[in-house]
């Protein structure tokens, strides 16, 4: 089993894997499409998925803030969520 987690940004997004030992097998600092990419061919049955949120917390947030969120949604598509 693989434990993926995203940063997830506005145009580029960083994503990284470990294993059960912990090691990192994979880890990727790419466009936004090439994550979507990988997600897309990644095993969704036998590995899990963490993305991190954008939260505003009261505070005013601009069209960037949206493009994160929309890249967060596109990247849960990929998986297969």
């Amino acid at each position: 089993m693989i434990v993926y987690g995203i940063d997830p940004g506005t145009y580029d997004s960083a994503l990284v894997g470990i294993d059960e030992q912990f090691q990192v097998v994979e880890k990727l600092y790419d466009k936004n499409i090439i994550i979507e990419s990988f997600l897309e061919k990644a095993d969704s049955t036998n590995n899990i998925l963490a993305i991190e949120f954008v939260q505003a917390y009261g505070m005013a947030v601009g069209q960037t803030t949206f493009l994160t969120c929309r890249a967060v949604g596109r990247f849960e598509k990929a998986w297969g969520g």
